[in-house]
């Protein structure tokens, strides 16, 4: 329109505005008849179209009206009201913002990449400069975690744009741009604010990764450690020693090495049931008692224990070598002197002499071999290290003829000054000599010390000490230039004399404890000498750091000690399963496949098994590093290393001793594995049980009968002992039998044994149609195992296991008969008594029966040969059910018909031999004429009745714990607020041989609300190398605490019977190093209580009577809820029985108590009288204060909340509770008031579970784990028929 028609309007309009001035209209309002404007116009625009317009286009008024139309244009487009326009500005807003965005991606895009470049420098890297795959993998997994405990909606918007492939197992690297294509194909939809997040987690794992690398350096000096320390080469080390010797390392530590370690006198370097529960104590009071009770040495902060030497000169040289440590009390030293006056003017005329060259060098040598002629004569607990590398560098013979040459004037002057010493002095005297030797040859060996050594020490000592050293050093290069070659001889002949002598100990020991000739004693002493010498040197290669040891005082004497006089430890205990060790040397020859099979044995899950009194090489590492602390500096690691290397001695006798033992272990293992592998031979078909009758014929024609009143009398015994009613012996019976008959044969009982399994074997003869058969029976009982030790605590695989294995076994061996299946469990029957005591309820049923039986219950007044196993304890089978007449049929349209077949119970039977179930199977729906079981399969369903038995118990103990730890963790977080959270894992086997993997079973927040997982995560080490604190813990069945991901974790095990980790808690503090000392407390006493509940659910499975304390205790099911407060209960019973009369008169003595005493006080005499405290009479204290007697003490010790005839409002208890703080309690430091207040806590609690035990109305019936099982059991198992 601008173009077209405004140029022509313009005129039109000009030229009707001429015309009305022309005809003078301009004025008037009137319409005019002969003059229409309109038409006028009109007119104008027709004949004047711009089409036909004859305007030359370079006239002014045509250009002036193009430059008009383009400012109306323009004028026209920005208007905001037309549509046009605003499509326009649309599109040119989304261009910016589209562009913006771009620039924005882009700056993003470069920021991350650098982040990424930076966070790759932060790796440790390989040789070709490469970061591990597997590593990365390891960091972007984990951060999942991380992930799920940010809020939902951050959650959303946090998935990986990738999913993560497996872990990566060749070894793989990814240099820089590789590393940061890889990351970035996983992170690049994160948003901002998470991807940072990740960096920052990325930073730590790095963070993690190079630490880890620096305890692997450490391991590896560690590792060198154990193997000098063990002498007896048997992979095992005496741990009550290791123990004694941190805590005098501990006790002599100064003030820059004792913060960075861990105080070996508390847990996780001790165990939970070693400490003594001293409540009243401070943690500095009880190093304080702890430190007198194993006879430490006081020694103020900033000191060190030395040894008590008698030479200045000697006390020179320790300071070169140990700087850290200091003098003793001048008193001492002055009485040590006295004592040893001629010694020390000996030593120093020596010292005088010793800048003089050769003629120290002479003295040097006449004084070494006086005092190896007294050490010759001390017993040989009191020899050391020291003293078997000087020993072990001199001929045997030869030694003693130049020691009896030499004038013994100071031996007799040294026996003159031990007479006159007392008996403590006396006792220390060992120790004494042992130290000076130390020092003698700490001073011989400096001539021999590295450059870089020498530095090292120079730069710890002052400048005076620097030119002493620089001076000796010059003097006695020239004397020691001809010591190689003499010592190369005395190596030379060493070597001679050590083989006979060592042929001679392996030889004895078979004899346990006798002691080795005398004649071999120097040569065995030089050969651990040179083994020893050789090791030190290794250790400090590996370290590249200076050797510094540290004296000390009656260390050696009272690591030698029995363990029971070292400390205040408790005694802890386990089964007899004996440890795993390094070397087979032991063992008797055997097969190779029987030394595959031990392995398997000894470890099964490549875990290591936890024994007070050994460790292994693995958990030695572990406890150094646990003790050594987070961070430990190089100086503290060497001189721990030098001290426990210089320290831990074992006298011949204990070397012995302990060669023996492993060699009983290892001959015991062995026979126990021959014993298992005959009955599994002899069990063809898998029943887990042998007829004693068939046993005891076959053994009755050993050497033609001539042993028969022995197989009589064993037999008798066995019985009398296991108490067998019908003749059927299980693998521990079978061994226990054969194991007495070779006993009381005559002769050695390794020969015996030999000759009888030899016989044994020879006897069992099966075809090969049954070993076949046997081998694909024993696979399927053993996928019967493998379903519930890696179905995450659920009795769904198991049902399925159980299945499948009958329908293979009547499909291979049993005619590919159709057969049914069901599953029932015991209860007692309290809803319909008059109906029985007992009722069965079908848990598992095959899918065809299931809609007819699956939930419903047998009684015992119903047609059924159940009970009547039940009663009996023995399978019943009926060939042909329809001939019975005595047989309850679920389906009543197969009485119609004419279908008969077989049906057969097998009773369940837990350890104790007590049934708890039934497993049926029957052929009623097989269409074959004659469907009868034969004896074969019989056995095979006794072994399906008892592989579900074990499996079932399994899982059960698991279930269990799983509610104790339940309670557990509810109370740790009640009584520990800087607890963030805390996880509960379970240990199962690995895809692979001695490995294993970690079930994610429950965890809880920061506000103690517990979780459990239906489908528990599995966690596998490959895949968590940043959790691997988690795995070490189940490893060495010990405590280990690190930081992940910025917060400090502790893994806390529990044990089975034999001592491997079958459970881990995993305590998460935050950004805290360690709890306050209060939370400290009552997480250890939590900790502990919950290990005891752990012991108590094992022996109670292995068979043990079960502990019955409370009246709600009677219905096992809740039995199990409350377990963990009747066991505090317990606890803090004993604890208030212990407080005697002082403690309470604490109580009475206040005038005006703290507002805290005085609650809790109230809140204990309302539980007893809660009409006096409704009337208020505890509001007074000197009312309250009066009920405080013996016989409050009485009621508290025998007070149970459980019973029926107590009635107690919790809230009313609460409300004096509630607002009390527990570490405002300990504030206080009254123990009856921390006993009181825990004890009511506890008591609320009890009184909480009764009464919704009460209101659930919950039957008293045993419950199995699964028995829940319903539909989704039924298609669970449905499904894996349909699929075999």
């Amino acid at each position: 329109m601008v173009d077209k028609l405004l140029p022509t309007l313009i005129l039109g309009v000009e030229k009707l505005l001429l015309e009305v001035e022309r005809r003078g209209l301009e004025n008037t309002s009137d319409v005019t008849r002969d003059f229409n404007p309109i038409n006028y116009l009109a007119q104008y625009l027709m004949r004047n179209n711009p089409r036909y317009s004859n305007f030359a286009e370079a006239s002014p008024y045509f250009r002036g009206m193009q430059e008009v139309s383009e400012q109306l244009k323009r004028e026209v487009l920005s208007y905001q009201d037309t549509r046009l326009a605003r499509v326009k500005a649309e599109a040119r807003r989304k261009r910016e913002e589209r562009e913006m965005s771009e620039r924005l991606r882009q700056l993003e895009s470069s920021r991350r990449v650098e982040s990424l470049k930076a966070q790759f420098h932060h790796w440790i890297r390989d040789e070709d400069g490469n970061v591990q795959l597997s590593l990365v993998q390891s960091a972007l997994r984990s951060f999942k975690e991380i992930v799920a405990h940010l809020p939902e909606d951050i959650q959303s918007v946090s998935a990986f744009s990738k999913e993560l492939e497996p872990t990566d197992e060749t070894g793989k690297g990814l240099n820089q741009e590789a590393f940061i294509n890889y990351l970035q194909d996983h992170v690049q939809t994160l948003p901002a604010e998470v991807f940072d997040q990740f960096s920052r987690h990325l930073a730590k794992c790095a963070l993690a990764h190079r630490e880890a690398a620096e305890r692997e350096a450490r391991r590896i000096i560690l590792s060198n450690l154990f193997i000098t320390c063990d002498h007896t080469s048997i992979g095992l080390l005496d741990r009550h020693r290791i123990l004694a010797l941190f805590e005098k390392f501990w006790d002599g530590a100064n003030t820059e090495i004792k913060p960075t370690l861990r105080n070996p006198r508390k847990w996780p370097i001790i165990e939970l049931d070693e400490m003594d529960d001293a409540l009243s104590l401070s943690e500095d009071e009880l190093d304080l008692q702890v430190s007198e009770m194993t006879g430490a040495t006081s020694v103020s902060q900033g000191t060190s224990v030395a040894p008590q030497v008698s030479d200045e000169g000697e006390k020179k040289d320790l300071e070169k070598e140990t700087p850290a440590i200091t003098e003793v009390k001048e008193g001492e030293e002055m009485a040590e002197k006295q004592e040893k006056e001629p010694e020390a003017e000996a030593q120093e005329g020596g010292k005088e002499g010793e800048k003089e060259g050769e003629q120290k060098e002479e003295e040097k040598e006449g004084e070494k071999e006086e005092e190896k002629k007294e050490a010759e004569e001390e017993p040989k607990g009191e020899e050391t290290a020291e003293m078997k590398d000087e020993d072990g560098q001199k001929e045997g013979e030869v030694q003693e003829k130049e020691a009896e040459e030499k004038p013994d004037g100071d031996a007799k002057e040294e026996e003159k000054t031990e007479e006159s010493k007392t008996e403590e002095e006396k006792d220390a005297a060992p120790a004494e000599e042992v130290k000076e030797e130390a020092a003698e040859a700490a001073d011989e060996q400096k001539p021999e010390e590295k450059p870089e050594e020498q530095a090292e020490q120079v730069t710890m000592a002052t400048d005076e000490k620097k030119e002493e050293e620089t001076t000796e050093e010059k003097e006695t290069e020239k004397t020691e230039e001809s010591a190689p070659e003499e010592q190369q001889k005395k190596e030379t002949s060493e070597g001679a004399e050590t083989s006979e002598p060592e042929k001679e100990v392996a030889e004895d020991v078979k004899e346990e404890t006798e002691a080795p000739k005398e004649s071999t004693e120097p040569a065995a002493e030089a050969t651990e000498g040179k083994k020893e010498e050789e090791e030190k040197v290794t250790i400090t290669t590996e370290s590249e750091k200076p050797e510094v040891k540290e004296p000390e005082p009656a260390v050696r004497d009272e690591a030698s000690e029995s363990p029971t006089k070292r400390t205040g430890r408790v005694s802890v205990t386990f089964s007899s399963e004996p440890p795993q060790m390094l070397g087979n040397d032991l063992l008797p020859p055997i097969t190779p496949d029987l030394n595959r099979s031990s392995s398997q044995m000894t470890q099964m899950t490549g875990t290591s098994v936890f024994d007070e009194n050994s460790l292994n090489l693995s958990q030695f590492v572990q406890l150094v590093e646990t003790f050594l602390g987070d961070h430990p500096f190089q100086e503290a690691v060497d001189r721990l290393v030098g001290y426990i290397q210089d320290g831990y001695v074992e006298t011949e006798e204990e070397k012995m001793s302990r060669l023996a033992k492993a060699r009983r272990d290892a001959i015991s293992a062995r026979h126990k594995y021959l014993l298992d592998q005959l009955f599994e031979k002899w069990d063809n078909d898998g029943s887990g049980f042998l007829d004693l009758e068939e046993v005891q014929t076959i053994l009755l024609k050993y050497k033609e009968g001539m042993e028969a009143a022995i197989i009589k009398k064993a037999r008798t015994s066995l019985k009398k002992k296991y108490r067998l009613h019908d003749n059927r012996m299980n693998r521990r019976e079978f061994r226990t039998f054969i194991e007495d008959v070779v006993h009381q044969l005559p002769g050695d009982d390794n020969e015996c044994f030999e000759a009888v399994m030899e016989y044994l074997r020879a006897s069992v003869e099966r075809s090969y149609t049954e070993r076949i058969r046997g081998d694909a029976r024993k696979k399927w009982l053993q996928l019967i195992k493998i379903a519930a030790e890696t179905g995450g605590a659920s009795m769904d695989p198991v049902y399925r296991a159980v299945f499948n294995a009958l329908y293979k076994d009547q499909e291979a061996h049993g005619g590919n008969k159709k057969i049914s299946a069901y599953i029932a469990m015991l209860e007692r029957n309290d809803l319909q008594p008059s109906r029985g005591e007992t009722l069965l309820r079908y848990v598992a049923v095959t899918p065809e029966d299931a809609p007819l039986m699956l939930g419903k219950a047998m009684y015992k007044d119903m047609k059924g040969i159940s009970f009547a196993s039940v009663e009996s304890g023995k399978p019943i089978h009926v060939p042909r059910v329809m001939m019975h007449g005595n047989i309850h049929l679920w389906n009543a349209d197969r009485k119609d018909q004419e279908v008969d077949g077989s049906f057969m119970v097998v009773p369940l039977k837990d350890h104790r031999k007590r049934v708890f179930g039934m497993l049926g199977i029957d052929t009623m729906a097989d269409p074959h004429d004659r469907s009868i079981f034969v004896t074969h399969e019989i056995s095979f369903f006794q072994g399906i009745a008892k592989a579900f038995s074990v499996a079932f118990h399994y899982i059960d103990i698991r279930r269990k714990i799983l509610r104790i730890a339940e309670s557990a963790v509810h109370w740790i977080h009640r009584r520990s607020v800087n607890v963030k959270q805390i996880d509960v894992y379970m240990v199962e086997p690995g895809a692979k041989d001695n490995d294993f993997v970690l079930r994610k079973m429950m965890t809880t927040d920061k506000s103690g609300n517990s979780k459990l997982y239906e489908d528990p995560q599995r966690l596998e080490r490959k895949d968590n190398l940043f959790r691997d604190y988690l795995f070490k813990s189940v490893t060495n069945s010990e405590t280990v605490t690190a930081d992940a991901y910025g917060e400090r974790h502790t893994a806390f095990p529990l044990r089975d019977n034999d001592g491997r980790a079958v459970a881990v808690v995993d305590i998460s503090i935050g950004e805290l190093k360690e709890l306050p000392h209060a939370e400290q407390r009552e997480v250890t006493r939590m900790l502990k209580i919950l290990q005891s509940a752990h012991k108590e659910v094992e022996k109670e499975s292995a068979g043990a009577e079960k502990k019955r304390v409370l009246e709600i205790e009677k219905d096992d099911d809740t039995r199990i809820d409350i377990m963990f407060d009747r066991l505090m209960l317990v606890d803090l019973r004993q604890s208030v029985s212990k407080l005697d009369v002082q403690a309470f008169a604490e109580l009475k003595s206040y005038k005006d108590p703290p507002p805290i005493i005085h609650r809790i006080l109230k809140a204990v005499l309302s539980i007893f009288w809660p009409d006096k405290a409704v009337l208020n009479e505890f509001e007074l204290w000197n009312s309250a204060k009066q009920r405080v007697t013996s016989e409050l003490m009485k009621m508290i010790v025998s007070f149970d909340p459980t019973s029926k005839d107590v009635t107690l409002n919790p809230e009313a208890i609460l409300t004096h509770l509630s607002d009390i703080p527990h570490g405002a309690v300990s504030k206080h430091g009254s123990v009856p008031a921390q006993y009181l207040y825990n004890w009511a806590f506890v008591v609320i609690s009890l009184v909480e579970h009764t009464s919704k035990s009460q209101d659930a109305g919950r039957p008293q019936a045993y419950s199995p784990p699964g028995s829940s099982a319903s539909t989704d059991t039924n298609a669970t198992i449905d499904a894996a028929v349909k699929a075999e």
